[in-house]
């Protein structure tokens, strides 16, 4: 879709069409359609980023929360499933599926959302590595980089929904 035609679109047809930006985080779509008319991709991730960075810790946990583990299971359809993939995270030994299930878990049980990474451009190890190193922050420490990372996963995706 154009943006041209995505500025045209009404609220529902725009909540549709952009609810694979954030699992489960559609809350954040009605919002950001009544900020259209969008001049760029750019100014739609710009509005992206200021709405999850505005909205309350609730709903920011929430969109944390939301977010699919990496490596334990199947991933949501969509740009989930494709972005796993790309990162190898869909053909994982036992070995390697076992580890990324202690580690998510051990994660979650420590700072109370899923591990969340832009896996774009990454393989299993870093990923691997990256939870681990991460693992060893506070849950303050953890906090805005899981946000800033769950705003670069979206302001990706607007990159692949709209033809520039």
């Amino acid at each position: 879709m154009t943006l041209d035609e995505l500025n045209q679109l009404d609220e529902s047809e725009f909540v549709d069409f952009c609810k694979d930006l954030l699992e489960h985080c559609e809350w954040v779509l009605p919002t950001l359609a009544s900020r259209r008319p969008f001049a760029s991709v750019s100014e739609i991730q710009f509005a992206l980023q200021q709405l999850l960075l505005s909205a309350s810790m609730e709903q920011q946990k929430v969109a944390l929360c939301e977010h699919p583990k990496l490596g334990v299971s199947q991933a949501q359809p969509g740009f989930s499933s494709s972005e796993q993939q790309q990162a190898g995270l869909n053909e994982l030994s036992a070995e390697e599926m076992e580890l990324f299930a202690q580690l998510n878990l051990a994660y979650e049980d420590k700072m109370g959302f899923p591990f969340v990474v832009a896996v774009s451009g990454m393989n299993k190890e870093q990923i691997l590595r990256l939870m681990q190193q991460r693992l060893g922050f506070s849950t303050d420490d953890e906090w805005p980089i899981a946000l800033r990372e769950l705003i670069k996963i979206a302001k990706l995706r607007v990159e692949k929904l709209i033809q520039s």
